[in-house]
């Protein structure tokens, strides 16, 4: 429940009030901190493979859709000179754990890097795993 009060611009008191409704979901995997990346030249598009723990706990809800999630992350990349990092894209994906539920891939087409004048190295910065459901 939000529980508001103040004073109006002409003095009076108000109260408002509101109820919400947060749904808790059992955590499906963590990041475990390591990724990597790789390139397609025939697709021209940068892959990041993103390590990730699955809890495995029979309440979890692998059913026909697996355990899919929604992911997000901030790519950034290298300026001209080398020393600073600049950002590039959001990279976002309802993706499926792979490699056995220990990473979870998401792809960049390599025109945000050039747009950004950026390159390697790259890192990936709020990267973000939602429940599908929520």
């Amino acid at each position: 429940r939000v529980l508001v009060k103040g004073i109006t611009a002409e003095g009076y008191e108000f109260s408002r009030s509101s109820t919400h409704l947060v749904e808790i979901a059992l955590p499906q995997m963590s990041l475990s901190g390591i990724a990597s990346q790789s390139y397609d030249p025939t697709e021209k598009v940068l892959s990041f493979h993103i390590s990730v723990d699955v809890i495995d706990d029979e309440r979890l809800n692998r059913d026909e859709e697996g355990l899919t999630v929604m992911a997000y992350a901030q790519v950034w990349g290298t300026d001209s000179s080398g020393l600073h990092y600049v950002p590039v894209a959001w990279v976002e994906a309802m993706v499926d754990p792979t490699n056995d539920d220990s990473e979870i891939v998401l792809d960049l087409d390599e025109k945000w890097v050039h747009l950004a004048e950026a390159s390697q190295p790259f890192q990936l910065k709020s990267v973000q795993l939602l429940d599908r459901n929520s």
